[in-house]
């Protein structure tokens, strides 16, 4: 649309326009970040994703052991413990393929097994270990909000993926 008005958005140069569209974008990031971070604020420890403990009777332990650091879970990256538990989410058989760095060394453990359980038609896998926590400081406080914002973005576009392809039903909205 033309204007005459000297100001007007359609009268600049075409890479002040750009500018303006990236930094629209860039801003909306940065909001998310900060929204994250004002969240995360009163916490006073993070989980980790390293394993610290298992529970009495534990199925999982026959395979992971103490200080192993899930890196993957079927492929998926793991972040944040938020990640965890949607990877272990509508899995049927209770067996999962999980990457772990233990001693240094990247391993891959086939076919890690777990207890089942079912709500709401939606099968997950019942965790049987503990993980440690990390205190927090300034480092830990924005290392923890950038990887729970990408933990957010991943978990809400896989859950979009997941609902179209037909693994969720509407139940689960």
């Amino acid at each position: 649309e033309n204007s005459e008005d000297k100001k007007a958005f359609c009268n600049k140069p075409a890479w002040r326009r750009f500018i303006i569209v990236v930094m629209g974008a860039i801003f909306n990031l940065l909001l998310g970040l900060i929204i994250v971070a004002i969240i995360l604020a009163p916490t006073k420890t993070f989980a980790t994703t390293t394993v610290a403990e298992f529970a009495e009777n534990s199925v999982s332990s026959k395979y992971l052991k103490p200080d192993d650091k899930i890196l993957a879970v079927d492929g998926r990256k793991i972040f944040t413990t938020y990640d965890l538990s949607y990877a272990f989410t509508n899995v049927k058989d209770g067996k999962i393929d999980i990457k772990v760095l233990r001693n240094g060394e990247k391993v891959l453990l086939k076919d890690v097994t777990f207890e089942t359980a079912q709500e709401e038609s939606i099968d997950y896998l019942k965790v049987d270990f503990r993980v440690y926590g990390q205190k927090k400081t300034v480092g830990s406080f924005i290392k923890q909000t950038v990887a729970t914002s990408i933990s957010y973005c991943a978990v809400i576009w896989r859950s979009l993926i997941d609902l179209v392809s037909g693994k969720y039903g509407i139940s689960a909205v």
